[in-house]
């Protein structure tokens, strides 16, 4: 019967991340252009953005296009009902979040822990000198999981393995005949019985 031990000892296509194989890079060339403001925008410019694009997170940059930080829609729920700070409040006063930043090399994992350690919907993407150069849209990872996990079913399929529904990864490995065989394995769970000829 195959077995861990089995899958273990003779695989040849060991379980990994599939995020860790993309960059955000991929994803961002994809991306629509979002909507940004400098400092010297006001509250009205936000809400106006906001009202515009449906952006949670309005990137801030600096003349030259380095990116100081950003709003999002959060900051700006205290001023929700109060239109008489509109022209007052400037986006300087608001910025934050320079942190959250990513890298087109960034592998999509480093995006995925970002987006679980900060509450936005679009992370900015910099380049080595910090400027601009787009957001990165969570929705874009779930979307780009779910073209990838297609077209591995497809790859299992075609190889006589029905893939789960959920989390997988493959394997591979020599069942008790020596034949070489493919089987789906659920984190947590023994592989499937590899198909039969």
């Amino acid at each position: 019967p195959w077995s861990q031990a089995q899958s273990g000892a003779h695989g040849e296509g060991r379980a990994h991340d599939p995020f860790s194989e993309a960059r955000v890079g991929e994803l961002i060339a994809d991306e629509p252009p979002a909507r940004t403001l400098e400092p010297s925008s006001t509250l009205a410019d936000c809400r106006a953005v906001l009202a515009g694009t449906g952006q949670t997170v309005i990137p801030v940059l600096a003349p030259a296009g380095k990116l100081l930080g950003v709003v999002t829609i959060d900051d700006l729920r205290q001023f929700l009902d109060d239109h008489a700070a509109d022209d007052l409040v400037r986006v300087a006063d608001l910025l934050a979040g320079r942190a959250v930043a990513l890298r087109p090399e960034d592998s999509l994992s480093r995006a995925l822990r970002r987006f679980a350690e900060h509450p936005l919907d679009d992370l900015p993407v910099v380049d080595g000198a910090g400027t601009y150069i787009g957001l990165l849209h969570r929705e874009s990872l779930f979307r780009w999981y779910h073209r990838r996990m297609e077209r591995v079913s497809a790859d299992l399929r075609a190889e006589g393995v029905e893939p789960p529904t959920d989390s997988w990864r493959r394997t591979t490995g020599i069942d008790n005949s020596g034949r070489r065989t493919t089987t789906a394995v659920l984190p947590g769970a023994l592989p499937r019985d590899p198909p039969q000829p």
